[in-house]
């Protein structure tokens, strides 16, 4: 909120320094609002919290997985990064977790990264209160971590969106917002020859990619690009917090 501040005060003096005029100000307040509004929702701005966008190192990148898991495509994704042996973060549904523990099992013990990314993943996420969102880090704490004997460090928020009660959560929790630097928008109705296109001409060292792994086709795009990742850059095989952690 440092940044907003700054901002909000540079407006005001702007506006005093220029002219003292209304309309002047009602310009800045709507810009403002607007600045406020897009920091929400693009989380790599670090408009309201810091968040880690890439890896400590720009010989690698880094693939990260939203959503899951999934009973039937996470074990179809997790069987492609171990042909390749490539480490990857999975961002887990709490409540996901609780219907598939031995997935969560399965991916702590082939030596990928699980982090928070709440309990229900609900649009109302960035709405609720700081108590009840450290709620939703208790619960999904309780499913996990007696699973894989080992606390989590870090936080993806849902759709991304930050906001001053995320922040706070975050404080309180002792958590690390851990976002991307390239999104792959495999959501949408992109084709996966348009996805791996754009990742072949968007992607540098250093990168952390988001995927989804709650999808049917994910596992078949990934097992499509790694072939080129590999050669360009440094494939972690190594469990990711290495990459991460000391940013």
């Amino acid at each position: 909120m440092i940044c907003c501040t700054a901002v909000f005060l540079l407006s005001l003096a702007v506006v005093f320094f220029f002219a003292f005029s209304s309309a002047y100000f009602f310009i800045f307040l709507l810009i403002f609002a607007v600045f406020l509004m897009v920091g929400a929702i693009q989380i790599r701005l670090n408009v309201y919290l810091h968040s880690i966008t890439h890896c400590n190192t720009r010989d690698t990148v880094l693939l990260s997985f939203d959503d899951g898991p999934h009973p039937i495509y996470t074990p179809l994704l997790l069987d492609v990064l171990d042909r390749y042996k490539v480490k990857a973060v999975f961002c887990i549904i709490g409540k996901n977790a609780k219907k598939h523990p031995e997935l969560i099992k399965d991916i702590h013990n082939r030596g990928h990264l699980l982090i928070h990314h709440s309990y229900s993943h609900s649009w109302f996420f960035p709405l609720l209160s700081v108590k009840k969102m450290l709620k939703e880090i208790q619960y999904t704490n309780e499913v996990i971590e007696p699973l894989i004997k080992e606390k989590l460090l870090f936080f993806r928020p849902p759709f991304g969106v930050t906001n001053p009660r995320i922040s706070k959560m975050l404080k309180k929790s002792a958590l690390i917002s851990l976002a991307w630097s390239y999104r792959s928008f495999d959501t949408t109705s992109k084709s996966s020859e348009q996805i791996i296109n754009e990742i072949k001409k968007r992607i540098k060292g250093g990168d952390i990619l988001l995927f989804h792994d709650n999808l049917p086709n994910t596992h078949l795009l990934i097992q499509e690009i790694l072939p080129y990742l590999d050669q360009e850059f440094k494939m972690n095989s190594i469990p990711p917090k290495s990459l991460i952690y000391d940013i």
